[in-house]
């Protein structure tokens, strides 16, 4: 192994590092939650028959659609600040080791 491997090596991993610290802030400074319905019709999964709200089949029902909302910086609780202060540091952290 040359000096040369072991610093690839070191950078995959360092690489791979910071996209878990981009995921777990991503996680800390929003919520994952409802945001609307989807605009196609829900299906059943073991049939694909179109699903209703109302068994005359007159009101079609929509699957609710997720997505990451942020939460604003002066709502965040102290356990929440906390991690992120966390995954800066670890990320200055990561950057002079490079």
């Amino acid at each position: 192994m040359t000096k040369v491997q072991l610093k690839k090596a070191q950078l995959d991993i360092i690489e791979k590092l910071f996209s878990t610290l981009d995921e777990a802030e991503k996680d800390t400074k929003s919520n994952f939650m409802v945001v609307g319905k989807k605009a196609e019709q829900a299906k059943s999964w073991r049939t694909g028959e179109l699903l209703w709200e109302d068994e005359e089949h007159t009101i079609p029902k929509y699957e609710d659609k997720y997505d990451y909302v942020p939460i604003p910086e002066d709502e965040l609780d102290e356990e929440r600040k906390a991690k992120i202060k966390a995954i800066k540091e670890l990320r200055e952290i990561l950057d002079k080791y490079i």
